[in-house]
């Protein structure tokens, strides 16, 4: 295929290959808008569009269920096939990186736990509401591998007591009418405070000479609230460094993330988490941050919606550390 006129003659989602018609972004010849009515809306590299038109993905259920997630809790997304020269920012993403941001979603009680997280959010957390969910395009939301799955998936929901109501929509025999239980809620709750009991806090920071004595800070910082640090700065685990990081985030009550630098492998703890529902803590380095700021288009998605504690010197960073520990385990 011929990159140059691939808006012209792809018009599928890469993932799914439903109709998307990609288009491009503007300003930008080599980024794609794919707005997919299934697997949802998301960014591709021209080359990510080329290299993977006719390929068939063995996990794709796993990739449409975090897409939808990521779009859900308003977290930007951009594909690209890791050929070609690519500057990868916060959010871009490899099929194998993504892969790695979600933990083990297989068999139907961990699907039914998704679909009552992602519930939530449709719902905007309120009870009470009507949920309408289609065969055709929902089947995402809970990590179902097909239409056949998803119908399963909410008949037990049903029968297990998860709905107060559930009943085909009047005029789309497709879709369900669906209003959460008491139940529903409940286990809503449970999922947010798994690590409740956890006494473990996570560092997300890069891990530069330079930049040690910052990651020090924090770690004290964690321990002055009263948590322990855990940092993976080591290299002698049996799993990777990744799989080592995320299984310890899986752990942890919550997660201080440091952007100073960008590092893509903390960009990547950072969605990781908050896909299990954690509000990471968000700091960086005041010189840096300003420098960023004043250069457009940077890190403008974290800065425009999320907290971000900017620090001076390790001193700042321990205490800011702190404080923001304790104001978090204690509004809960």
């Amino acid at each position: 295929m011929n990159v140059m006129n691939l808006h012209q003659q792809e018009k599928k989602c890469p993932i799914c290959k439903s109709s998307a018609n990609p288009s491009r972004l503007d300003g930008n010849s080599k980024i794609y808008r794919v707005n997919c009515s299934i697997c949802g809306e998301f960014n591709a590299t021209e080359i990510f569009l080329e290299d993977y038109s006719g390929y068939e993905f063995p996990k794709k259920y796993l990739i449409q269920g975090i897409l939808q997630e990521r779009n859900l809790k308003n977290l930007s997304t951009t594909l690209f096939s890791g050929n070609g020269s690519f500057k990868k920012t916060g959010g871009d993403f490899t099929i194998e990186e993504l892969l790695k941001t979600v933990t083990q979603v297989e068999n139907p009680s961990q699907k039914i736990d998704k679909l009552l997280e992602n519930s939530e959010i449709l719902l905007n957390h309120n009870a009470g509401e009507n949920l309408c969910l289609s065969l055709t395009s929902s089947y995402p939301l809970a990590y179902s591998r097909s239409e056949k799955e998803f119908d399963f998936i909410l008949k037990t929901m049903n029968q297990e007591g998860y709905f107060l109501s559930m009943g085909k929509n009047a005029s789309n025999s497709s879709k369900y009418d669906i209003k959460l239980s008491l139940k529903a809620w409940k286990r809503i709750e449970e999922l947010k405070k798994q690590n409740i009991n956890s006494n473990q806090g996570f560092v997300a920071c890069i891990f530069d000479p330079n930049h040690k004595q910052f990651l020090e800070a924090i770690r004290e910082g964690i321990i002055q609230s009263k948590f322990d640090p855990m940092s993976i700065d080591r290299e002698d685990y049996q799993e990777t460094i990744l799989e080592k990081g995320l299984g310890e985030i899986r752990k942890s009550r919550f997660v201080v993330a440091d952007l100073t630098e960008e590092s893509g492998s903390v960009f990547i703890e950072i969605g990781f988490a908050m896909g299990l529902g954690m509000q990471p803590i968000l700091v960086i380095k005041e010189d840096y941050w300003e420098k960023r700021k004043g250069e457009e288009g940077k890190l403008e998605f974290y800065s425009q919606n999320y907290k971000i504690l900017s620090y001076k010197d390790e001193q700042e960073l321990s205490i800011k550390v702190e404080t923001a520990i304790r104001a978090r385990i204690e509004s809960r």
